[in-house]
Parts: C-alpha cells; structure tokens; sequence
C-alpha cells in the first residue's frame, strides 16, 4: 500500500530534512523510506519549503572518487568517458562539472595572481587591440576587412551579377 507523504505532517518535513541536508539522501531513497512515489516525496518537499543546503553537481560522488577525478583532469590527458569508467561512475555530466569547477577556480587564481602583481588581463602585451573602423565600428582584425574587401572590389572593378528574385510571379 502507497501511503502519502503529506499525511505524516510536520514530523515528516524534519524527517526529510534531516535525510536530504544531513545524510544526503537522494529523492528515490526518501520515497522508498516512505513508501510513495518520487513525485510525491519532491512535490512534498517543495510543499514544505524545505531547503535543500547540500549542491546538487557532484554531491554524490565519494570525496576520495572526486579528488582522484581532479588529480586525473589535471595530471593526465585522459578523455573523460575512460575517466568515468575508470572510476565507476554511471554519468559523464559529473566529470564535466567538476572540470569546470577546477576552470573556474584556475582563472580566479590567476585573476588574484595578476592583481596582487599590480598586472591584469588588459595590460597583458598578448591582448590584441581593437580598433575602430570609422565605417564599420570596432573590429579586431585590422585592416578592416569589409573596407579592404570594397577597396579591392573597386580597385579590379570586379563585375558581381546580381540576383533579382521575383515574389512568386515570372
């Protein structure tokens, strides 16, 4: 027999508190502790407002599996399917999140790096400048290269047929 989540009232909602935040329990895992559907134990939950302090991306994952997957997205050129499938894993969306975890905090290293040595991405000699065409407005390829394009055209007086399209009638 299914029972329903939200007749166990206010005890439930701690219940299931305690299981998502603190023991980090998955919807399916709560609906069958309770004996209901999925969409009864999320739709309760929302009901309730109750809210969910773990983040999702990667919050399954064993701590030592993750730090393995970071050392193997750093150190090795692995693609990322041998990656999951060397540690087990059933999704390649984890590894991509935590790639991009490790992106973003590369960058922010390097911003912090930058800025404590008085240097910053726009003062980097790399950077290329964009100018501005007074025709076109600001392009990164200098020349402009629709104004040298016409300059050509103009210069070999390169005859283009044009094409007349009709609306439908010949």
């Amino acid at each position: 027999m299914v029972k329903s989540v939200g007749s166990m009232g206010p005890l439930c909602s701690q219940t299931v508190e305690y299981l998502l935040n603190t023991e980090r329990r998955t919807f399916s895992e709560i609906a069958t502790f309770f004996e209901c559907t999925y969409f009864d134990a999320y739709h309760f939950a929302r009901a309730q407002k109750i809210a969910i302090k773990v983040a999702k991306s990667g919050r399954r994952i064993d701590p030592k599996i993750r730090a393995e997957a970071e050392r193997l997205l750093t150190t090795t050129n692995m693609p990322i399917i041998e990656i999951q499938q060397k540690l087990g894993l059933r999704s390649r969306h984890s590894i991509y999140l935590i790639r991009q975890r490790l992106e973003r905090e590369q960058t922010r290293l390097a911003v912090t790096e930058e800025a404590e040595a008085g240097m910053s991405f726009v003062d980097t000699p790399q950077r290329q400048e964009l100018r501005r065409c007074p025709e076109h407005g600001r392009v990164t390829v200098w020349p402009c290269v629709q104004c040298a394009a016409q300059k050509f055209r103009q210069q070999n007086k390169v005859n283009r047929p044009q094409l007349l399209f009709s609306s439908g009638s010949r």
